[in-house]
């Protein structure tokens, strides 16, 4: 009897272990910063992205602590990457902070509680920020009239921000941006549509100009 108590308890204390050691694998934690205070922000809504066949989708989400934490729980192994936004109202419309998208990362979920690190929120307000490049054919002539959709990521939304068109030598620019990350899709007519390769471009607080460089059309 007392040999089948102490391998009950002994059973007890590894079913205990292995349920601890769960709990431990797959937590990405951080922590959420003011860009202009420093402070540590509460209630700001986190946005966890899993990127599969080459595209991001939304994983999960979550709210920070009232001392500016996050921490995702359960998370698969995989390719991530992170941003989040503060809403100054309930229905989640307006928009007062966001943070850049952090890199893409690898996620191991036997990796015990990784972190991010301090993620910074810049402020929404208007910027001189300004984009430039130039649009090419695949066979290196310049894309006249070429279509530049440039959109906007806020929160786990898109809108289009401004959509631009190339001159005779290819060449586009805009500019009056606000606080926020960025993409761009190019089209020309009469070539097959072509998304490029720029994403997740970042204007913050101030001044900035961002040179997009050559994009070729495929």
């Amino acid at each position: 009897m007392r040999i089948f108590k102490l391998l009950v308890i002994s059973l007890l204390v590894f079913l205990f272990a292995c349920e601890a050691t769960d709990l431990d694998k797959g937590k990405i934690i951080g922590r959420i910063k003011n860009h202009s205070t420093g402070d540590l922000m509460e209630d700001v809504k986190v946005y966890l992205r899993q990127k599969q066949d080459g595209a991001f989708t939304l994983y999960d989400t979550l709210y920070t602590s009232s001392v500016g934490y996050f921490k995702f729980y359960e998370v698969e192994s995989g390719t991530y990457d992170i941003h989040a936004a503060k809403f100054n109202d309930e229905l989640e419309e307006n928009v007062s902070h966001v943070t850049p998208f952090i890199d893409e990362f690898e996620f191991d979920d036997q990796v015990i509680s990784p972190s991010v690190g301090d993620i910074e929120a810049y402020t929404i307000n208007s910027t001189n920020a300004s984009i430039s490049g130039t649009v090419y054919y695949e066979d290196g002539s310049p894309a006249n009239e070429a279509s530049i959709e440039i959109r906007l990521l806020q929160a786990d939304e898109e809108f289009i921000f401004n959509i631009v068109y190339s001159d005779a030598n290819g060449d586009f620019s805009s500019a009056d941006f606000i606080t926020g990350n960025y993409y761009l899709i190019v089209n020309s007519f009469g070539v097959v549509p072509a998304v490029s390769a720029v994403t997740d471009i970042f204007f913050h607080d101030g001044n900035g100009e961002e040179a997009i460089g050559e994009i070729y059309l495929n």
